[in-house]
């Protein structure tokens, strides 16, 4: 019903694959729908998705290259200081 994160996804991003994933997909809010990636709703909705991806070959390398772009806001250097805020908060 609802994926927390996805980091298979942002993995394939930081690869400059698109996504093209659910709005229960936690990492969702990382996307602007066809800027970095693409959010659908139901099967018709992922259908038209995938074939205006087939037929858009210079968009699909702006949203690649737009899609990489998530390794500069979710590489481990900055991941990494979250966690360290989160638990020197604790102690």
């Amino acid at each position: 019903i609802y994926e927390p994160f996805s980091l298979g996804a942002v993995e394939a991003m930081a690869s400059c694959l698109i996504p093209v994933v659910t709005k229960e997909t936690g990492m969702s809010r990382f996307i602007e729908n066809g800027v970095n990636g693409f959010i659908y709703d139901n099967k018709n909705d992922l259908i038209k998705t995938l074939e205006f991806l087939l037929k858009e070959l210079e968009l699909r390398k702006n949203i690649s290259k737009n899609a990489h772009s998530i390794y500069k806001l979710l590489s481990w250097d900055k991941i990494s200081l979250i966690y360290e805020n989160i638990y020197s908060r604790q102690l």
